[in-house]
């Protein structure tokens, strides 16, 4: 009885998780035949299809972000002799 509730409770609580998430970026400047976006959301495209059939491929959820394109790159610091 004791193993039974304990599979219930291990199923139940299995049901309610999140589905995980691959997050992709997508840019704005991005056109057809890449993507076209909508609202912010990709709608169609080959990119779209690829992220899409990716992301069914290991059993995910796609969730898209939309950026500006301009992406900042990340200078590593300068040592204490190259300051000026």
């Amino acid at each position: 009885m004791r193993r039974l509730l304990a599979l219930l409770l291990l199923w139940s609580t299995y049901s309610q998780a999140e589905q995980p998430v691959l997050r992709f970026s997508v840019a704005e400047s991005w056109s057809m035949p890449l993507v076209r976006i909508e609202g912010d959301q990709p709608v169609d495209g080959m990119l779209y299809d690829l992220m899409q059939a990716l992301a069914k491929e290991v059993g995910v959820r796609p969730e898209y972000q939309a950026s500006a394109g301009n992406l900042h790159l990340v200078q590593p610091r300068k040592t204490p002799a190259e300051r000026p």
